[in-house]
């Protein structure tokens, strides 16, 4: 009995939420009790399994799941071997697919990286991966705009590091060379 919808934006996706004690390359886990819902805006939001209680964060539904279970807290379970959660859709104009994998993103214009990501291969993506998709290349952005930060205020540190050393054995090759004269001075 999830939400079917939130507001005036109805729910096109229902599906069991990863856990965040998965990890990548190892079995992944589901919380069944706690939906990951994707509206019909795009947005994404978590549910409760048992009513109609929805939440940004994911960490808001675990406490409000206790309210249905007298006892223990709900536990995170892993997914049985070569089996992928459930997709149930909520919208009767949608039809219920296998999930796509995902693709990585070339990270440039004119890099290959042998990934192709062309038309045919986004119109596979459901609204949700597209979503995720650019997410991760506008957090992937991010990163990279923040590396060109570092690396340039590093270069200029370098630059004047560098100035700094030049001026230094600019001294110390004067200060030879007046060594030299009066070392000369003296021995005449």
């Amino acid at each position: 009995m999830t939400a079917t919808a939130v507001g005036d934006t109805t729910v096109i996706e229902d599906t069991p939420s990863l856990s965040p004690l998965s990890r990548p390359g190892k079995k992944p886990i589901y919380f069944h009790q706690i939906r990951h819902l994707l509206m019909s805006d795009g947005t994404e939001l978590y549910g409760c399994a048992h009513c109609t209680y929805t939440s940004p964060k994911i960490g808001a539904v675990r406490p409000h799941l206790k309210s249905h279970k007298k006892g223990a807290a709900p536990k995170a379970t892993p997914a049985k071997p070569n089996q992928l959660p459930p997709r149930t859709a909520t919208a009767q104009n949608r039809k219920t697919t296998a999930p796509v994998p995902k693709r990585p993103v070339t990270a440039h214009r004119g890099e290959d990286n042998g990934t192709d990501l062309t038309t045919s291969s986004l119109a596979q993506l459901n609204l949700g991966e597209l979503v995720t998709q650019a997410q991760q290349a506008d957090a992937m952005r991010k990163q990279r705009d923040l590396a060109r930060k570092e690396r340039d205020a590093a270069r200029s540190e370098l630059d004047s590091v560098r100035a700094d050393a030049d001026k230094q054995r600019t001294r110390a090759d004067e200060a030879e060379a007046k060594l030299a004269q009066v070392r000369r001075t003296l021995q005449l």
